[in-house]
This record gives structure tokens, sequence and C-alpha cells, in this order.
């Protein structure tokens, strides 16, 4: 049967090469490492597909209600979950690792920083037409493009509001433990920024 489907062996074959040299080799591949693999990703559906294909076509008509139900159980759960991460849907991670509760800490859940530009949305509603607000956080670079009235600071002295991302700021550096949090960035209960108040 896999004679008929050559598009199924070459991917299953170049899938398969990619991995191997990659586990042979441990050469740091290009685009940041887990990018490179993204190009597999037309492969890896063609070779998921193809099971699924030949149970849909089955002579049983069980077999192919079973094989239609479960198509359609894991598009409704990635569709769910994708509907209450957007507009942030490249943050979604499937059932198999445990969606973001269980991929954090084992991978990057915001690659892009998006809880940045979020966490500076909350701010503009907290603030309201006050005057300038002053910002400092850790190792990203803030666009302030949306929010005229806002100013990075060097210092944290400086600041009105600190900003911590989780994954490029460290609390203990940060010395926030006595400042009160007026806000938090939160995907699927997981914390991805908080906002600290300096503001007495």
């Amino acid at each position: 049967m896999l004679n008929r489907n050559p598009f199924i062996v070459s991917s299953i074959a170049i899938c398969l090469t990619l991995f191997a040299y990659q586990a042979a080799t441990g050469a740091r591949v290009a685009l940041n490492g887990y990018r490179h693999f993204l190009f597999l990703l037309p492969f890896v559906t063609l070779v998921a597909a193809y099971p699924m294909g030949l149970l849909l076509e089955s002579r049983f008509f069980i077999i192919r209600s079973a094989a239609m139900a479960v198509t359609a159980m894991g598009l409704i759960a990635t569709a769910v979950s994708m509907y209450q991460l957007f507009p942030y849907q490249y943050s979604f991670y499937n059932d198999l690792v445990g969606g973001i509760q269980g991929a954090d800490g084992k991978y990057y859940i915001d690659v892009w920083r998006s809880a940045l530009r979020e966490a500076l949305r909350k701010l503009e509603r907290i603030e309201g037409a006050s005057n300038i607000v002053r910002i400092y956080t850790c190792g990203a670079a803030l666009n302030f493009a949306d929010h005229p009235r806002f100013r990075l600071v060097t210092q944290q002295d400086d600041a009105d509001y600190i900003v911590a991302l989780r994954r490029v700021c460290d609390p203990q550096t940060l010395q926030v433990q006595n400042l009160p949090v007026v806000g938090e960035v939160r995907r699927q209960g997981v914390l991805f920024a908080a906002i600290y108040s300096r503001r007495t």
C-alpha cells in the first residue's frame, strides 16, 4: 500500500533523516533550533494524516465513525484552545505536553514577549489619563508607539512601575519582593508577566 503513496514514503524518509542526523550529531540547527523543525510540519502532517485516511476509507462503518469522532474531538479541542489564546495562538501547546501548564518550565512559553505588550495595555487602563508614566523592565526592548505617555527608565528607583517578564526577569534582581502587584498577564492560568507598583 505504501508503494502507491510515494509522498508518504518520502515524507517518512525526510523526517527520519533529519531527526536521526540531529540525534546522532547533536548539531546546533539553524534558526535558534526549534524553528528549523517547522520546515518538517508539512511532512509530519502527511505522515500523521495517512493512517487516518486509511481508517476513513474502511469498509466498516464503526471504524469510519470512530475515526471521524476522534478527528472531530482533536479539531474541536485545538480550536477551543486557540480561541482562548487569541491573538496569542503561537503560545499554544497541545495536550501531549499538558498545554501551557505542561510546557511551562520545559519550553519557552513567550517566545516573542507579547506579554510585555499586554502588560503595557493593562498599565494604560490602570493609569487612565495620568501624565507621564515611568516604567522599568529588564532584558526587553519596550515599544511605546501606542503609549506616548510612557517613558522607559534605566533605574528601578526612578520607575513608577516595574514590568517583570518571567522569561528574562529575576525577581531577586528586580527587588520587588515588598512591592504590590497591580496587574498580571496570565494565559491558561500560567503567569507570563507581573506589574509591580512603586507609587506610594
